[in-house]
């Protein structure tokens, strides 16, 4: 999926729904964000949302199975995710 950049999105009203997923481009403030194989973190122990985005989520965290495509109206704040932590990411066993 190289064409695509692996995002977080703090999603819903308060940006409280963490979820991970590619972007084709940038997200725009006020526009409707559209994620291909979307996945939401449920819990992640620590390390806050710059940790997942920086090294993925840790050992402990429950993250759930990738949806080919959401289409999300309502957030807050995206966050880019680094290589490293899409790798652990998308190789995520629910």
């Amino acid at each position: 999926m190289t064409d695509k950049t692996p995002i977080i999105l703090c999603a819903g009203e308060h940006g409280r729904a963490l979820v991970y997923g590619y972007v084709d481009k940038e997200p725009e403030e006020g526009a409707s964000v559209r994620l291909h194989n979307a996945r939401m973190v449920i819990y992640y122990p620590s390390g806050g949302t710059f940790g997942l985005a920086s090294a993925g989520p840790p050992s402990g965290s429950r993250v759930t199975d990738a949806v080919t495509k959401i289409v999300e109206t309502k957030w807050q704040e995206w966050l880019a995710v680094s290589d490293t932590a899409a790798e652990k990411f998308d190789a995520w066993a629910s």
